[in-house]
């Protein structure tokens, strides 16, 4: 009976004593929890257990990346080994019926990997924690894993003796431990007063510091080795015929602490996903019904439509003086929201939304007392609504500070400013005139214009995208808060054939990164033809284009004119 493709960690009553073994590498197999405390999807979900290859364990420590073991990542099992292919490292879990192949790997220092899943994830994850300081023996450990439920023994019969391998049943189990030793490198453990112990097999799975009142603090460890006690005789020495552990050694997190949190501020989140599927969408509106509507999208494919509906689940229609000046997340629950504009009376209102229904998860008292749950002004600092009209304009819209809260970009026609609202929310929490690389105040008019925001340049930071409509240059100040570190002109494919202009009849509606590859691509339209086409961008030039097709979604309406409009993200 094999057990490679078998996740997590054992925890075993008893098993005979019979001579140590040395310490070895889990490798790919993963064994459970015996006799330990059934872990429900609930709980699994909560705390990002999941399965990385099909035989080891990790932990989804935010929606991108994944927590597991070195060598896990190795085609041989050991630490530092020769890379396995990143198709055969395969992330799945109980809680989901998603799964998803990494794009990229980041080893660490020790027995530490990372795996990045790019757009193609499991869903809304919980932000983990990771443990701030070293273990000592005097804290709580609890471990989680799948797999083995019981060590491998003999049956002696009249006739024969029956060797019987361990044996798994898949479930997810925790167990609680005291470590016998822990440093700022390892932290081990030997078997409790119940017997418990874990076992070869919950490689990259992880250990949780545990408070007196069973609260979980962060996770401090990730499985790597165990020393057997024995095998049965005459059998491989292979964690399938173990008859015991005697101890279980895991790596420490606190070492790789800082770059671990560095990297998974290196998360891009998709902006603009309406279907949850961390890909970005294209919103359209009809100036002539009101109609506002989502076109799902997969790179420059669209896979779908809907049209956004009100908190009853009917079509809303909404037109002039209400227009959609941008579509991010304003209040950070991971979704996608509706900024609009009324041009009459200078009102901004946010539509917080549950997909492409009004409805988020979201709750502000008005200063009249009343309760607005899903559809919500935007307040001064002072808590008082805020009206502005002319010559101000909202310009674009994106977390321009890195609090997870999108803030607003506006540009004024007379002076040229161009001025940041930082939100907390639907409240300004401050407000910032930007300011040029020497933290002068700069003024830029037409034929400037502002196109859109988004990451430019792979620094975790939004940028601000400008286009000359007199000489189709695009330009991208890059942005540090509201201060400019630089500035670039987009250029074509072949960086030094020069500087990408175009003019009438297209125009830049949106930038958002359809790619993954965490530079924001630029979306086009063409307003004689109704062509839609990104530019998928790397950092200052085009890396290619390709024209929106729908044939993934029935095939009809690829280009799309008046009274369409694509609105700005």
């Amino acid at each position: 009976m094999s057990l490679a493709g078998i996740a997590a960690l054992l925890i075993v009553s008893g098993g005979a004593s019979v001579g140590a073994q040395a310490e070895e590498p889990i490798g790919q197999v993963q064994q459970g929890l015996v006799a330990g405390s059934w872990v429900s999807l609930e709980t699994q979900k909560d705390y990002g257990l999941v399965t990385v290859g099909g035989g080891c364990s990790g932990t989804l420590l935010n929606r991108s990346w994944v927590l597991t073991a070195d060598h896990c990542l190795a085609s041989d099992g050991k630490i530092k080994g020769p890379a396995a292919p990143l198709g055969n490292l395969g992330i799945s879990a109980a809680w989901t019926s998603r799964t998803a192949t990494p794009t990229m790997s980041v080893r660490l220092w020790g027995d530490f990997a990372l795996l990045f899943l790019g757009h193609g994830d499991l869903g809304r994850a919980n932000l983990q924690l990771l443990y701030h300081d070293v273990v000592d023996t005097s804290q709580t450990i609890t471990k989680f894993g799948r797999g083995i439920s019981a060590f491998a023994y003999t049956i002696s019969l009249p006739l024969f003796t029956l060797d019987v391998p361990a044996f798994s049943d898949g479930v997810y189990r925790s167990g609680a431990f005291a470590p016998s030793s822990a440093s700022d490198q390892f932290i081990t453990v030997v078997p409790n007063a119940s017997g418990q112990i874990p076992n070869g097999g919950d490689s990259g799975g992880p250990d949780f510091v545990t408070a007196p009142d069973g609260t979980l603090l962060g996770i401090a460890g990730v499985q790597s080795t165990c020393a057997a006690t024995g095998y049965v005789p005459g059998r491989p020495q292979t964690w399938t015929w173990a008859t015991g552990v005697s101890q279980c050694t895991s790596a420490a997190t606190i070492g790789n602490r800082s770059t671990i949190l560095e990297i998974m501020r290196n998360s891009p989140v998709a902006s603009n996903d309406f279907n949850d599927d961390n890909l970005p969408d294209i919103v359209w509106h009809n100036s002539q019904t009101g109609e506002t509507q989502i076109w799902f999208m997969d790179n420059s494919s669209r896979i779908g439509r809907a049209t956004v509906v009100d908190e009853a689940g009917n079509p809303i229609l909404i037109g002039l003086p209400w227009r959609i000046v941008a579509s991010r997340d304003f209040n950070r629950d991971d979704r996608t929201d509706i900024l609009w504009y009324n041009e009459s009376t200078g009102e901004l209102q946010i539509w917080l939304m549950n997909g492409w229904q009004i409805g988020g998860h979201f709750q502000t008292w008005l200063t009249d007392g009343s309760l607005v749950s899903s559809r919500v002004p935007i307040f001064n600092e002072n808590g008082t609504r805020t009206f502005i009209g002319p010559p101000w304009r909202v310009a674009a819209a994106n977390d321009m500070d890195g609090n997870g809260y999108a803030d607003i970009v506006w540009h004024n026609a007379s002076t040229g400013e161009t001025q940041i609202w930082f939100m907390n929310g639907s409240r300004i929490w401050w407000r910032s005139t930007v300011r040029d690389e020497n933290n002068v105040p700069i003024f830029v008019g037409y034929p400037w214009t502002i196109v859109a925001s988004d990451d430019m340049n792979q620094d975790r930071r939004a940028d601000i995208v400008w286009h000359n409509d007199a000489s189709g240059e695009t330009q991208v100040w890059y942005m540090n808060s509201s201060r400019i570190t630089g500035r670039q002109t987009v250029r074509w494919e072949n960086y030094y054939a020069g500087a990408a202009l175009v003019g009438w009849p297209w125009r830049i509606t949106s930038v958002n990164d359809f790619d993954g590859n965490r530079v924001g691509d630029i979306v086009w339209h063409n307003a004689s033809t109704g062509e839609t086409q990104v530019w998928f961008m790397n950092v200052g030039s085009i890396l290619r284009r390709a024209t929106v097709d729908p044939w993934r979604d029935g095939g009809d309406a690829q280009f799309v004119g008046e009274p369409w409009r694509i609105m700005p993200h």
